[in-house]
């Protein structure tokens, strides 16, 4: 019997494919909640998690966001990706996430291991 517990990730995006920031091909995966708190952060919408405040909904010309039982919903089938509610986040908090188990993570490496030359985390 497996004890290990479910662990799950809060993931803003992946990247299957990035050749950016050094040589080789890496599988890309940036974490929301990010405590590193980097003075100069290329990705601070990843910094805090959504506090559901819903100042982001209206901004979204895609109708992709949404607040239920005072809870932020993205629907990606419906998203654009513009980022308006980036800039919309009074605590510059990305409402466009997803939970992945790290099981699901570690299937997305092995899927695509014969492409990778690394894996990088999205702020380092």
């Amino acid at each position: 019997m497996n004890k290990t517990p479910n662990l799950i990730g809060i993931v803003s995006k992946i990247l299957t494919f990035s050749c950016v920031d050094g040589p080789g091909n890496r599988l890309v995966i940036f974490l929301q909640g990010c405590n590193f708190n980097c003075k100069n952060c290329h990705n601070p919408h990843t910094i805090s998690h959504c506090n559901h405040g819903g100042e982001c909904v209206s901004s979204c010309p895609a109708n992709a966001l949404s607040k239920e039982n005072n809870i932020v919903k993205w629907q990606p089938e419906l998203c654009d990706q513009c980022d308006l509610c980036l800039t919309a986040c009074p605590i510059n908090a990305n409402p466009m996430t997803k939970s992945y188990p790290v099981s699901e993570i570690i299937t997305l490496l092995h899927k695509n291991n014969a492409f990778l030359s690394g894996v990088k985390s999205g702020c380092l």
